[in-house]
């Protein structure tokens, strides 16, 4: 456990932890990784808001390899409970059309497969801060989500556009069910991120970068990652006197 400052004692960490007390900032393992432009037209209501039972995208098989993966483009991105969306090999942008609107948000409470995808929240907006929407995984969602292994979003799950506005009371909450996987990086650089996982939860690969972080639950955190998925990875570094 390392911190630019000091790390208290506590028990709630697991017996062995290791405290690394006023170590140097890290760098942004993503700082080259930019948020793709949105397409043209991209102003729909809504994604899947579950009026269907079940929807499924496919991309191109192969295309995240050959540098031309299938991207698709929302302004709200839902589904609901008891709802189901499989999806595998995608870009989703999902674009906020206004900095005060209520679209733009990513909305998992139902049953949620994607492989090989990368969910990117931004807007259309060329000002700075620009508005992004929030991230909102129902405790009660049954998750198998992958993030790319190649590609320009290799190993990175959730995508949030850098030039974000701010938020607030940690306004994107990350939850699943204990049989739920989540495989890779969750990259919120200008907002809360609060994770709540429930004991059980894969979270294999999982890398974090937000403005403020709050763990709750009991989910074991993984970070054992397949072939091609980090390439982004956290590298880490310390300072330390030695004779």
């Amino acid at each position: 456990m390392a911190a630019v400052g000091y790390i208290p004692q506590c028990a709630n960490f697991t017996s062995g932890t290791v405290y690394q007390s006023y170590a140097p900032p890290q760098t942004d393992p993503f700082a080259s990784v930019n948020a793709p432009a949105v397409p043209s037209g991209c102003n729909q209501s809504l994604a899947y808001n579950g009026q269907n039972t079940s929807v499924t995208v496919t991309g191109a098989a192969g295309g995240w390899a050959a540098g031309t993966p299938t991207t698709v483009c929302y302004t709200d991105f839902t589904v609901g409970s008891g709802k189901t969306f499989t999806g595998s090999d995608l870009i989703i942008i999902i674009n906020r059309k206004t900095l005060n609107g209520s679209s733009g948000n990513l909305t998992l409470q139902g049953n949620v497969t994607c492989n090989r995808c990368v969910f990117v929240m931004t807007s259309d907006s060329t000002g700075t801060p620009t508005p992004s929407g929030n991230v909102t995984i129902n405790a009660g969602a049954h998750l198998d989500l992958h993030a790319p292994t190649a590609g320009t979003y290799a190993g990175i799950l959730i995508y949030q556009d850098r030039r974000s506005s701010s938020c607030g009371n940690f306004c994107n909450k990350i939850n699943g069910d204990s049989t739920s996987t989540i495989e890779g990086a969750i990259y919120m650089p200008k907002q809360e991120v609060q994770f709540d996982g429930g004991s059980g939860m894969n979270t294999n690969c999982l890398q974090m970068v937000a403005w403020q972080m709050q763990f709750a639950g009991n989910a074991t955190i993984n970070n054992t990652c397949p072939a091609g998925s980090a390439s982004h990875a956290f590298t880490g570094s310390m300072v330390r006197l030695v004779e």
